[in-house]
């Protein structure tokens, strides 16, 4: 019945409502053996419903547990006609991935997906739902190790990565700025990575704290870029975004005092 409720939903665009969260609270187990339509219940509900459905993933971790491959399915409709992706377009996290373990194996296949369907992502990544952000342990560490190490020479596979540690480490950006160059010098590249934060969330009434933040994490990148000639441009780079830093604090403060007058 329910199967033939969503081929109708689907040819006479309306929405099945009434039966989203009642109908994975109560009929999950008796589609076990139907698991396509599962999925195409699920993939209606969570676009087409009007109220919230899912918020915390749980019914997606069930047809995870089911089918890994159900991941990319869910990806690709969601982000479906978006010209970008935020962290907003996707209602829940993905942490859960990291109790099974093809975690790291998962994780790679979404950068790669997102890279092949040309997913821009702006300042976020779709990765950075992955990965918690209150907890960074080894498993995580050596995730990054191991993919900067083997993707280095790949600039997309690279921004996806340093988007992620942004979003959800930033204070272990350094260390992993400092594996990249072990591995890969380009400048074009290092221009090209996300590794300084893109901007503040919130109303401020200054914004010289997050000009002055911004220039701690530039002096601390500059150490990397200490003690060889080869690193000449690199040093350049990161002085030229410290002094540019430093004029917008003067020009700020500025402002301020004018304000006050």
């Amino acid at each position: 019945v329910f199967v033939i409720l969503l081929e109708k939903a689907e040819k006479e665009d309306f929405h099945l409502d009434f039966i989203a969260s009642d109908f994975f609270k109560k009929h999950l187990s008796e589609f076990e053996d139907d698991l396509p339509s599962l999925k195409k219940i699920y993939l209606h509900c969570y676009l087409k419903q009007h109220f919230p459905f899912d918020r915390k993933g749980e019914y997606f971790k069930e047809l995870y547990q089911r089918d890994n491959n159900f991941l990319f399915e869910f990806i690709k409709e969601t982000l479906q006609d978006k010209f970008m992706f935020t962290r907003e377009n996707l209602k829940f996290n993905f942490h859960f991935v990291w109790h099974y373990d093809n975690a790291e194996e998962v994780i790679d296949k979404v950068i790669a997906f997102t890279i092949e369907k040309k997913v821009y992502s702006g300042g976020d990544h779709i990765a950075s739902k992955f990965f918690p952000s209150n907890d960074f342990n080894q498993e995580v560490d050596s995730f990054f190790n191991s993919y900067i190490e083997k993707h280095s020479a790949d600039k997309e596979r690279m921004k996806a990565i340093f988007s992620t540690i942004r979003i959800c480490y930033p204070s272990q950006r350094v260390k992993y700025a400092q594996k990249l160059l072990l591995h890969n010098t380009d400048l074009e590249l290092w221009y090209y990575i996300p590794i300084a934060r893109s901007g503040f969330s919130g109303l401020v009434s200054s914004l010289i704290p997050f000009y002055e933040e911004q220039i701690e994490f530039w002096e601390s990148l500059l150490q990397i870029f200490s003690g060889k000639v080869e690193y000449l441009k690199h040093r350049q780079w990161v002085q030229s975004e410290i002094k540019s830093l430093r004029n917008q604090i003067d020009s700020e403060i500025e402002r301020d005092f004018i304000d006050d007058y």
